[in-house]
Formats: structure tokens, C-alpha cells, sequence
């Protein structure tokens, strides 16, 4: 009885470190523009859907790469009255910073949450200089 119950604990438990590799919410394309400069486009999308694990996920796997995604006020809580439902994010404040120094705010939620937050920026794979796409709030 002991070892199943021993077994059951440890067949859910992922290591921390084996998680870092594919972000749900990060998603990558590869470009090449016309006068051959190569390019890694990365979106980052946060909606309802996403867990605090998921963003805890993103935010390590960007702190890689010298990408700060930090937020400055964050409620998580339940839908319907903050009682029923699944645990969801309902306010982000926060902050995406590049090793370069240029940071853009962003804000979003609030009594009735938000839909999405989408984050693009591009890397030129050649000179390693990093451009902010666009930063999109839908409420």
C-alpha cells in the first residue's frame, strides 16, 4: 500500500529544469528578409488559459535568453466570483525588458479579467540586436 502511494506521488513530478525547453505559451518562427539577414521571431501569449505555472515556465525560460518578463501586479483567481471555475489571470501589470535596456509597460484585466496579452519581438541571428514587434492588449 505504501509503494502506491509512494509511486503515485512521483509518477506526476516533472523536474524543474526539464520543463524549461517549450514554454505553451511561447511560440517561434524563423525568417529570412530579402537582403539575407536571418531572424528568430518569438511571440509570447498569455490568455485566459494560461496557469501561474505556465507563466512561472515563461518568465524562467525568457531570464535565458536575457529577456525580463516581470510583472508589477498579478491576480490570479477564480471566475466566477473569484469562488467557481478554474484558477485563471485576471490582472497583469507588468514589464517586458531586453538585454539592451528598452523595456515596454503593459496593463491589462480587471474586475473581468482580459482575453489576451500578445508579445512579439524579433532577434537578428547575425548582429543579436533585438526589436519589440508589438505588444498587444485585448480586453
Amino acid at each position: 500500500m505504501i509503494c502506491a502511494v509512494v509511486l503515485a506521488a512521483f509518477t506526476g513530478f516533472q523536474s524543474p529544469e526539464a520543463s524549461l525547453d517549450d514554454p505553451s505559451t511561447i511560440s517561434r518562427s524563423f525568417l529570412v528578409s530579402d537582403t539575407g539577414e536571418r531572424f528568430t521571431r518569438t511571440e509570447i501569449l498569455i490568455d485566459k488559459t494560461t496557469s501561474r505555472e505556465d507563466l512561472i515556465h515563461t518568465c524562467k525560460f525568457l531570464a535565458r535568453e536575457d529577456v525580463q518578463l516581470t510583472f508589477d501586479q498579478l491576480e490570479i483567481r477564480r471566475w466566477f466570483f473569484g469562488l467557481l471555475g478554474r484558477s485563471r489571470i485576471t490582472l497583469a501589470n507588468g514589464r517586458i525588458e531586453f538585454q539592451d535596456g528598452f523595456s515596454q509597460d503593459f496593463n491589462a484585466g480587471g474586475i473581468m479579467g482580459f482575453r489576451s496579452i500578445r508579445i512579439v519581438y524579433s532577434e537578428n541571428a547575425d548582429t543579436e540586436d533585438v526589436f519589440l514587434n508589438t505588444v498587444e492588449v485585448i480586453d
